[in-house]
Order: C-alpha cells, then sequence, then structure tokens
C-alpha cells in the first residue's frame, strides 16, 4: 500500500514537473515572439510623448525614438528680449517627466527639445543619440551611469561641469556643430572613443583626454598645431599613451610630431595634409599610416619598422630610396594616382605581400627590384603600365622581372598590349586570378595559362579564339569585342561557377548543346551582356544555374526546357517582347525582373476556355441564345478560367514600364510573394480590381493613371512620383504599413497609419 503510495507521489511529482516546464517553455516563446515583433515595429517608428505612453507594448519596448506632435506639442523658442534670467537664452516650455520613457529601454533617441530632468531618463539606456532638434543644456545627474553610448547631433552648448557626463561612458561622438573647449575632467576616465564635431577647431590640451582612450577621431575643420612635451618626466600636453587608433579630417595640415604614442597602431590623414612626420618614426607599435591627396614629403627614415601597411594619396610622387624609405616588415604598400618614380635593387622589403600601383605608373623593372620579393601574392598595375616582362640587361638569357612563384593575384591596366609568350606563366604556379587588362588583343593558348587559375578576365579589346581554358577555371570575365566564334562541346571546364560577358558585350553567338558538359554541375550564374541574341535550346544551360541575366538585345522565344529546372533569378533585356507560356519559367524561380524600360507586353495571365479563332462557325447564326448563355456563364466564373503563367514560387516581381495588360489575375496565385514592384509609367493600366495575396509586403510603383487598391498586408509602401496628387487616389492606407519611402511626393499626415513612420528621401 505504502509502496503504491509511494509511486503515485512520485507520478504526481513527475507529471507537475513536465507540466511546469512545459508551461516555462511555452511563455517564454510567447514572450521572445512579442519582443521581437516589438523590435520589428519599432524600427521604424517615430512617438510622441502621447504615443509612447499609450503603446501597449510599454513593457517589452528596448528601443525608442522619440520625436516631437507637430500639431499638439510645443516647441522651445529663443528668448529675444533683454531677460538674462534664462541663462541658455531659451523658454523651457515642457520637461521630458520621469516616466515618460519605459524602464528596459536600451537604446533612445530623442528629436525634439524638452528639458530634461531627473529620472527623465531610465537607468536601463545604454545607447542615448540626442538629434538636431534637442538644443537643451544638460545638467548634473541627467544622465544616467548606464549610458555607455553618447551621440549628439546638432549640439553646441558647453559641457562645462564635470560628472555631466555618464561615468561609464566609453564612445561619445559630438556631431556636427559642437565647437566648445574640452576642459579638464570633463570627458570621464573610462572613455575609449572620442569622435569630434565637424565643426570642432579649438586648441586642445591633450593632458585634458582621457587615460584610456583609444580612438581619436577629429572633424573636417580641425586644423590647430598638435603640442608634445618630449620629456618623459613631464606629462602635460601628451595624448594619452594607450590611444591606438588617430584619424584627421579634410583640413588638418600641421606637422605631427607627438613622441610618445607607444600604442598607436593606426593614423590616417586628411586630404590637405602636407607636412612633416617626423614624430611616426617614434610610435613603435604603428601598424597602418593612410596618407590624403595631398601629401608629397619626402619619407626617408621617418617611419617605424613595425609598419605594416603604407597607402599614398593622389599627388605623391617622390623617390624611394634602397632600406631607408621604406620599414623592413612592411607588407602592403599602394601608390596614388600620379605616383611614376624608377626603382632600385632592395628598394621594396622582402616582407612585402601586396604591391599596388596608380594611374600613371608606366616605368620598368631593372633586375632584383621585384623578382626576389618571394613573398609578394598581390601585384596590381595601373591604367598606363605597358612594359616588358622581360630584362634584355643579360645577352645570354632573358630574366623575368616578377616574382611568378609566389603571385597569386594579377591584374594589368587598359593600355597594358604586351606580347605573352607561350612560357611566361610557367613559374606561375601559385596564381589564381589573372587580369588581363583591356588592350591585349592576341590569341591565348592554354598552355600560356596557369593550371591554378581560378579567375580570369579579359579585356575589352581581345577577339581571338580561344582553344581552351584552365581545368580549375571558376570565374570567367569576357570583354565587350569577344564575338569570334561559338562554344564547342565540353569547352567549359566543370569547375566553372560563373560566366559574365561584358555589359556592352559584342557576343552573338550560339551556345552549342553540349558545350557545358553533362555533368557540368558548379555553374551557378550566367550574364549575357548586350547584343547576344540567339535561339537557347532545351537542355544548352546547366541545371546548377541559379542566376541568368539575359542580354539587352535578346528577343527570342522560349520552350519548355530553356530555363534550367533550378534557375532561382531571372533577368530578361530590354529588347525582350515574347510570348511566356506555361511551364516556360521554371517552378524553383523566385526573383523574376523586366528591367525599368523594358519593351515586354505580353499577358502574364491565359485564358482556359479560350476558344479557337478558327473553329468553324458556320452554325453561329442558328445558335445565338446558346452562345449568349455560355458567355454568361463563363462571365459568372471569370477568375477561376484564368490560370497564372508565372510559378507559384515567386517571391519578388519586377515589371517594366512597357507592359499594358489586364493585371486583374496576374498575381492571385502567387502565395509566395513578396515583392512587387511596377517601374515608371502605368498610366494606362486599370489596377482597381487587381487581386493580391495576403503575403504580399512590399509594394513600388512609380505613376498610376486609374484607381488603385493597395494590398491588404502592406508594410513597404515606396512611391516616385513629381507632384503630391498621387495619394488623393487613396481614401485610407493599410494599417500594417510600418515604412513609407517618398520620392518628390507628398502626403497628408492624416493618411499615414499610426503604426507608420514616415521616411523621405529626395532624388
Amino acid at each position: 500500500m505504502d509502496n503504491n503510495n509511494n509511486n503515485d507521489n512520485n507520478n504526481d511529482k513527475l507529471f507537475f514537473k513536465i507540466w511546469r516546464n512545459k508551461f516555462i517553455l511555452k511563455n517564454i516563446i510567447y514572450n521572445l515572439k512579442r519582443i521581437i515583433e516589438c523590435e520589428k515595429f519599432t524600427k521604424y517608428k517615430e512617438f510622441t510623448i502621447k504615443s509612447l505612453i499609450d503603446f501597449n507594448e510599454r513593457d517589452i519596448i528596448r528601443n525608442v525614438y522619440l520625436g516631437i506632435d507637430k500639431d499638439n506639442e510645443n516647441e522651445c523658442f529663443t528668448n529675444n528680449n533683454n531677460n538674462n534670467n534664462n541663462e541658455n537664452n531659451y523658454y523651457y516650455l515642457e520637461i521630458l517627466d520621469k516616466g515618460v520613457i519605459p524602464y528596459g529601454v536600451v537604446e533612445l533617441s530623442i528629436n525634439n527639445n524638452k528639458e530634461l530632468i531627473n529620472g527623465s531618463i531610465p537607468s536601463t539606456v545604454e545607447t542615448l543619440n540626442l538629434m538636431s532638434k534637442f538644443k537643451q543644456e544638460i545638467k548634473v545627474g541627467i544622465l544616467p551611469s548606464s549610458i555607455s553610448k553618447l551621440k549628439f547631433s546638432e549640439y553646441n552648448i558647453k559641457i562645462s561641469k564635470p560628472s555631466i557626463l555618464p561615468i561609464n561612458l566609453k564612445s561619445i561622438d559630438f556631431g556636427l556643430y559642437y565647437n566648445q573647449e574640452i576642459e579638464k575632467n570633463i570627458l570621464p576616465n573610462s572613455l575609449e572613443i572620442l569622435k569630434l564635431s565637424n565643426d570642432f577647431n579649438k586648441p586642445l590640451d591633450f593632458n585634458n583626454l582621457p587615460i584610456n582612450l583609444k580612438h581619436l577621431i577629429f572633424g573636417d575643420k580641425f586644423n590647430k598645431e598638435l603640442l608634445s612635451n618630449n620629456n618623459d618626466n613631464d606629462t602635460n600636453e601628451k595624448l594619452p599613451n594607450l590611444i591606438e587608433f588617430i584619424k584627421f579630417g579634410e583640413s588638418f595640415d600641421q606637422e605631427f610630431n607627438i613622441l610618445n604614442l607607444k600604442k598607436l597602431k593606426i593614423i590616417i590623414f586628411g586630404s590637405r595634409f602636407n607636412s612633416s612626420i617626423f614624430g611616426l618614426k617614434m610610435c613603435e607599435s604603428l601598424e597602418t599610416v593612410e596618407f590624403g591627396s595631398s601629401f608629397n614629403q619626402i619619407i626617408d627614415n621617418q617611419l617605424p619598422n613595425s609598419l605594416k601597411n603604407l597607402k599614398f594619396g593622389l599627388k605623391f610622387d617622390k623617390v624611394l630610396l634602397p632600406m631607408l624609405s621604406l620599414p623592413k616588415n612592411l607588407e602592403t604598400l599602394e601608390f596614388g594616382l600620379l605616383y611614376n618614380q624608377k626603382f632600385q635593387p632592395n628598394t621594396f622589403p622582402l616582407s612585402l605581400t601586396s604591391l599596388k600601383f596608380g594611374f600613371n605608373y608606366n616605368q620598368t623593372f631593372p633586375k632584383d627590384v621585384l623578382s626576389l620579393n618571394s613573398n609578394l601574392k598581390i601585384l596590381h598595375f595601373g591604367y598606363c603600365w605597358n612594359q616588358p616582362f622581360s630584362s634584355s640587361s643579360s645577352s645570354s638569357s632573358s630574366l623575368n622581372i616578377l616574382p611568378f612563384e609566389s603571385i597569386t593575384e594579377l591584374k594589368f591596366g587598359k593600355q597594358f598590349y604586351q606580347k605573352i609568350k607561350s612560357n611566361l606563366f610557367r613559374s606561375a604556379v601559385n596564381l589564381k586570378s589573372l587580369d588581363l587588362g583591356d588592350s591585349i588583343s592576341q590569341s591565348i593558348a592554354i598552355e600560356s595559362l596557369p593550371k591554378s587559375l581560378s579567375s580570369l578576365t579579359i579585356g575589352n579589346t581581345f577577339n581571338e579564339k580561344i582553344e581552351s581554358l584552365p581545368v580549375l577555371l571558376k570565374c570567367l570575365q569576357i570583354g565587350s569585342s569577344f564575338n569570334s566564334h561559338s562554344f564547342p562541346i565540353n569547352f567549359f571546364p566543370n569547375s566553372l561557377e560563373r560566366l559574365s560577358f561584358n555589359k556592352v558585350s559584342l557576343f552573338n553567338n550560339v551556345f552549342k548543346p553540349g558545350c557545358f558538359s553533362i555533368d557540368f554541375s558548379n555553374l551557378v550564374q550566367l550574364d549575357l551582356g548586350q547584343s547576344f541574341n540567339q535561339t537557347l535550346k532545351p537542355n544548352t544551360l546547366p541545371n546548377s544555374l541559379k542566376i541568368l541575366n539575359l542580354s539587352t538585345n535578346f528577343n527570342k522565344s522560349l520552350e519548355i526546357g530553356t530555363l534550367p529546372q533550378n534557375l532561382q533569378e531571372l533577368t530578361f533585356g530590354l529588347k525582350f517582347n515574347q510570348p511566356i507560356l506555361k511551364n516556360h519559367l521554371p517552378l524553383n524561380l523566385k526573383k523574376l525582373i523586366f528591367p525599368n524600360q523594358s519593351k515586354f507586353n505580353q499577358p502574364l495571365t491565359y485564358f482556359k476556355n479560350n476558344q479557337n479563332d478558327n473553329q468553324n462557325n458556320q452554325n453561329n447564326n442558328n445558335n445565338n441564345e446558346e452562345n449568349e448563355e455560355k458567355v454568361e456563364k463563363i462571365e459568372e466564373n471569370e477568375e477561376e478560367n484564368y490560370e497564372n503563367i508565372l510559378p507559384n514560387g515567386l517571391i519578388e516581381l519586377k515589371i517594366g514600364g512597357g507592359l499594358i495588360q489586364n493585371f486583374k489575375y496576374s498575381f492571385k496565385d502567387l502565395d509566395n510573394l513578396e515583392t512587387l514592384k511596377f517601374s515608371y509609367v502605368f498610366d494606362k493600366v486599370n489596377f482597381q480590381d487587381i487581386y493580391y495575396n495576403e503575403n504580399l509586403k512590399h509594394l513600388e510603383f512609380w505613376c498610376l493613371g486609374q484607381d488603385f487598391i493597395l494590398p491588404p498586408n502592406l508594410v513597404t509602401l515606396t512611391v516616385a512620383y513629381n507632384n503630391s496628387s498621387i495619394f488623393d487616389k487613396f481614401k485610407t492606407l493599410p494599417k500594417s504599413l510600418k515604412l513609407i519611402k517618398l520620392f518628390n511626393t507628398k502626403i497628408e499626415k492624416n493618411l499615414i497609419p499610426p503604426t507608420c513612420n514616415l521616411v523621405k528621401f529626395l532624388r
């Protein structure tokens, strides 16, 4: 008996344990869903004080953008009389009361001019953005210690007292206009990132910067002398020792002579900087230096040996001296547009892995300038380079000037047209990417290309026969002039993943069945350029293809099997205007695009009960009543008599401006369609009775001439129009709308659903 009771008790405990766990799990899942939906909703939502107080999900909201109610809420205005009782020269008409912002909010953006009081901002806020309309003085105790990130927009009231800024602040951005002196102890020692405003141009006492500062970013107008006391026993006027990153704005052009930046790793100079860099030599941890467009100073013995990355700007054109100009551990080097100096042996350190030249560079390489750099992997020549690959300094042999054994990526410029010998790349066993530039027009033999090649770009003047391709090739890009031959059977290697013809390509040859081998399984994307207009026979394109961009001129009829069944994205060209019948488009198609100025004007639905126009009508006069009954029956079941030619799995559809059809039933069976775009003018189309599926969430259109009913569950609406009358067509907008994008379009405020945040994009 006791055993039975014990068993019953154990079973009860086990039952309630399982029940409690399931109940807890159910509640967790429920609340997670609430939080996710709330975050989606508030992402684009601008609250007023009233709408935030009335918001149903206040208990879980984490992100708040608090704006103003232009109709009901007063603004702060400037005090123009002589009464100076208000030290900030403003009348404060309203305050942001404690409790308006819900406890639990993590990120808060304020874009009104309410006075902040103690408790206005809850202690859960970690990120605070004070937007353009906020112009109030911030007093001690207003900002809670929980704030770690603070960003101003147009603020320019001096922060003059210690403890105004939170003690745990790690990042501050002073926005556009703040131009006040930064006094001692104003910035907390916890601060790691300091971004000064665009207008800031005050003397900066570096002793007033926090000791833990790591990132220092100046605005475009800063151009004050940087002071440094070189005596290590005196800490006055020094940058913090922990600083790792400095970026100067456009105007800065002062000597950089700070000597105690032991931790500095990255420094970026602005476009006008062209002064001495003596101080960089002492930055023993420096790894990256980037100069702006004006810099053109001698750098001999000016850079530390720790430097790994060096980038020059547009005007730099100084001679680099062997073993003196460039640090011995440099790994990447990039020259600007005007550089065009000759190099001597030992100029480039053996550690160099990446070398990129600018537009003007066109010098020969003497023996041993680069050929001994066995670590070089990336080499890019600029537009003008057109020099031979070998040195004629030896009468007995021809010496390669480049370290082909180590290079993995090689790119030539637009004007390179040197002859490529069949044995040139014989030693390039690691070359994976080769761009031959625009001027090479000679025939390329397979033996001249390394077997390791995975990416090949052929320039715009090339129009020679390609015998074959490297067996490991994954990406092939062909220039505009190529049109010399069609591709034979098994021409493309099975490894090929992307084949692209230039957007203005002249290629217009047949893809013969079998040019892609039977077991071809890797090609994912095919771009056919501009001129291609050949019939694509069924089963010519491999089933692995997922993205197909047909050419501008393509206007050939489709057959069943023309398009691979695994195709997911299809873009037609401007001139395509052939009927698309049922099953022409693959069932797996997710994205279909007809471009803006497309000439396509074929129906997207067909009438299942369509009568044959050539049918014998000799009894029509005797069967008028019977015919009228058939017509009435067809009209009564109109929707069932139309069938869509578009695949049901389609997610995104863009319709070009040439399509003038009845769209009434075009989208009715597209249960997965989420995005629909009408491009350019559709003023001849009646949209009033279009059938939409409930999943349509994103709609974009330019111009509508007739009444237009919006889908019921729309989330995003994009309107491009040149006047406000477009919204006169709508009495209401869907309550599901969360985002409206407008291009030169106006909308009445009372038309906007309360859940929606208006976003304007000016064209």
